[in-house]
């Protein structure tokens, strides 16, 4: 469409330019020093040829006329294939109106298909696309969430700033002791993905874990006593898979572990995950095997001992991890204070690396610039603890 409009107007400026200079051509006359110059002597007394608007004669009219009707063809041939071939040009005909005139513009129903594809995505999401999927949603309780909008929600300030400050710890103590561990840190989330992992798993991320994710996505290369820990889309992708797992698995097997109100953060060195409560933000464990029960992780005897229970944030104090069936609307408006549970695994874990403990039942070592969580029980010689320094292997000398 538009190389056809292009070329009916630089026709019309042609035939405009062919025009004007055929007149101005036309217009000049030569002068009696011309004619003498050239041999031809001007009659004595003679007037000189009165000259006319367009020269000695009158103009014929036949090119402009041509150039003129050239344009008006080339611009009725184009409004002609615009009119008759809509799909060459990228639009849609629109259909004589036989009833009430209806127009819809492209937009309208770019939208309207858009709204129906939504809708057909939620209704595969809630569980309605199949039998299997109908029984599996139907079996796990939050796995099916109703359609929302995405929104950011803001962030305390208090709780990031905290954050931030055991993240720094942790990122001094990798960049010294364990720098291939470092470099292998993801870069920071983005607060519109985790708008829309909340918007597409029906839950809120608590705080703490937003403004972990905010510091690094994920990495695949260091976890909070664990071997690695989840971005958000790695976390939305967990939650769908466990939610079908555990749905197929409760339709023949009932009393599954799985709720679509926890949050997958870690995948454990047993093959389970370390969840999080979306309501309360208390920590659990989902266990491996469909078989065993649900356990408390092990945070250390830091965690476990020294904090006190229901202490909140930025005091860096919480309660262990805890266990037991999804908490209630009750349960929740019972909490006078939120615990942060995440922030206390990331200050088990910055004080594991600079001191020395457990964390999850692990003890942090370091492999050829890695980090590496083990068993307390399970000491290589070729690894070292953290804060020590490998000794030095000189020989002794036997003394003569």
């Amino acid at each position: 469409m538009l190389k056809l409009v292009r070329a009916a107007l630089t026709a019309a400026v042609l035939a405009a330019l062919a025009v004007r200079l055929r007149r101005r051509a036309r217009l000049r006359v030569p002068e009696p020093e011309e004619a003498a110059g050239r041999g031809r002597a001007a009659p004595a007394g003679s007037a000189a040829p009165r000259p006319t608007r367009f020269g000695a004669r009158r103009p014929r009219r036949v090119v402009p006329l041509v150039f003129g009707a050239s344009a008006v063809v080339v611009a009725a041939l184009t409004l002609a294939a615009y009119l008759v071939v809509p799909e060459k040009f990228g639009r849609v005909r629109q259909p004589e109106a036989t009833g009430p005139a209806v127009t819809r513009t492209i937009e309208q129903t770019t939208a309207q298909a858009t709204e129906q594809a939504t809708e057909h995505s939620a209704e595969q999401t809630a569980g309605h696309a199949t039998p299997a999927a109908e029984t599996a949603g139907q079996a796990v309780s939050g796995c099916g969430p109703r359609p929302r909008p995405v929104v950011v929600r803001p962030l305390d300030p208090k709780v990031r700033r905290a954050v931030d400050r055991q993240w720094r710890r942790i990122e001094r103590w990798l960049r010294t002791r364990a720098p291939r561990t470092y470099a292998a840190l993801d870069r920071p989330g983005r607060a519109a993905t985790i708008a829309v992992a909340e918007s597409q798993m029906g839950v809120d991320f608590p705080d703490d874990l937003r403004a972990s994710l905010l510091r690094h996505d994920g990495s695949a290369a260091f976890g909070f006593g664990q071997p690695a820990h989840l971005g958000v889309r790695e976390i939305r992708d967990a939650w769908r898979a466990l939610c079908r797992e555990e749905g197929l698995r409760r339709a023949t097997v009932p009393g599954g572990q799985w709720h679509g109100g926890l949050i997958p953060v870690q995948r454990r060195a047993d093959g389970g995950w370390s969840v999080l409560r979306a309501r309360t933000g208390d920590a659990a464990r989902r266990p491996a095997t469909p078989d065993s029960q649900a356990m408390p992780d092990a945070q250390g005897t830091r965690d476990a001992q020294t904090m006190p229970e229901g202490q909140a944030m930025p005091e860096g104090q919480s309660r262990p991890y805890t266990q037991g069936p999804q908490p209630t609307a009750r349960d929740e408006r019972r909490t006078a204070r939120r615990t942060y549970e995440h922030y206390a695994l990331l200050r088990a874990t910055a004080d594991a690396l600079e001191e020395g403990g457990l964390v999850q039942g692990r003890k942090p070592r370091v492999v050829r610039g890695f980090l590496r969580w083990t068993p307390p029980n399970r000491v290589s010689p070729n690894r070292t603890p953290p804060g020590r320094t490998s000794p030095s292997r000189t020989p002794a000398t036997s003394g003569g």
